[in-house]
């Protein structure tokens, strides 16, 4: 099992920068997420775009993602789907395959990107970005982006249909998610896009004893925890498939792992 104690941090989404600094400076020990030791992990990078002659960079915030899918000039998993700003959540998380930088800075830094790709206009943006990784003490997986499922008042309704439907596919499998237990339904989340990724790497690594980091923030830059939809995925699909890993919600502190029930009073509702 992971100490609970390498990845606790007391206040870990207050003044984060101030505080790994001032850590830094004094010599102490950090118990941060940000602030592993990684010498002695193992990293799995994620699997970088192909390079084409004549291209030296590809950016899906200034470019439209879905056109480049479309002339093939992106690496995307297969029958991803069509919609700009799960496209961007991919292609950004294959290019940060750092694990030294501060993932809750990066995300806000990706949370960012994607509203400028939308002329600054937040409303066009996903209501939720999110961020998943995973460490079982010799082995790092790289940090995974998601953003949440277009709105119907946004997008056709067959994107986001598509959308959900690939990441049921994702997450659940063959198996029947629960009734959903939000206004939204399952595949909405951000999470469903952020998550799967990180547990199927894992999966092929054949890893025991893992400890999977994930947080959320809405466009406006605040942290929002798991709902209940996503913790149902949690319980389900992973911690009943892997009884040794531990989920841990950077933003409530909470650590889900077999045993711990998921009751409503650990979930705070999103806005």
């Amino acid at each position: 099992m992971v100490p609970y104690s390498l990845f606790h941090h007391p206040n870990p989404l207050l003044d984060h920068r101030q505080d790994m600094t001032s850590t830094a400076n004094s010599g102490a020990r950090s118990y941060h997420p940000s602030a592993m030791n990684h010498h002695s992990m193992q990293f799995y990078s994620q699997p970088k775009a192909q390079s084409r002659r004549g291209i030296i960079e590809i950016d899906p915030f200034r470019v439209d993602p879905i056109a480049l899918s479309a002339a093939g000039l992106l690496t995307l998993p297969p029958n991803f789907p069509p919609h700009a700003d799960s496209i961007r959540a991919e292609i950004f998380s294959q290019k940060k395959t750092s694990q030294h930088t501060d993932p809750i800075t990066v995300l806000d830094f990706f949370r960012q990107k994607v509203i400028s790709a939308h002329g600054g206009n937040m409303e066009q943006a996903p209501t939720i970005f999110s961020y998943a990784r995973a460490t079982n003490f010799s082995h790092l997986i790289p940090t995974q982006f998601g953003v949440s499922a277009p709105r119907v008042e946004t997008h056709a309704a067959e994107v986001a249909y598509t959308v959900r439907e690939y990441r049921l596919r994702q997450c659940w499998g063959d198996q029947q998610p629960p009734g959903q237990q939000e206004t939204w339904k399952h595949g909405h989340c951000a999470e469903n896009q952020s998550l799967p990724s990180v547990v199927a790497r894992c999966e092929d690594l054949g890893l025991e004893n893992v400890f999977i980091e994930t947080l959320a923030m809405n466009r406006s830059g605040n942290f929002t925890g798991m709902c209940r939809n996503c913790l149902s995925y949690v319980y389900f699909c992973v911690l009943r498939k892997h009884p040794t890993w531990r989920v841990y919600d950077v933003y409530t502190t909470n650590l889900f792992l077999i045993g711990r029930s998921l009751a409503a009073s650990q979930v705070r509702n999103r806005p």
